[in-house]
């Protein structure tokens, strides 16, 4: 449930202006990783201090960054193509 949670909530909304969000300046990005880490932690019940890799490693998701690599060749290979 909780993965759906943060498809539908958080991922969603990144996918959509991640190309946006991969330019923009480090002021910009932090309160959106804050708020991607402290929702995980909520989903996960986890401790609010608690490491967020074993997290991401266990839920099968992904970081702002992690999408945002995994994006741009998607968008190159499609901008190529038409």
């Amino acid at each position: 449930m909780g993965k759906n949670v943060h498809f539908a909530l958080l991922y969603s909304h990144i996918e959509y202006c991640i190309i946006n969000l991969g330019c923009a300046a480090t002021s910009v990005l932090d309160p959106l990783i804050k708020l991607q880490m402290r929702m995980l932690r909520i989903m996960a019940f986890s401790y609010i201090k608690a490491s967020l890799m074993p997290l991401l490693h266990k839920s099968h998701l992904l970081t702002l960054n992690d999408v945002f690599k995994l994006q741009i060749p998607l968008l190159i290979t499609q901008t190529g193509n038409n």
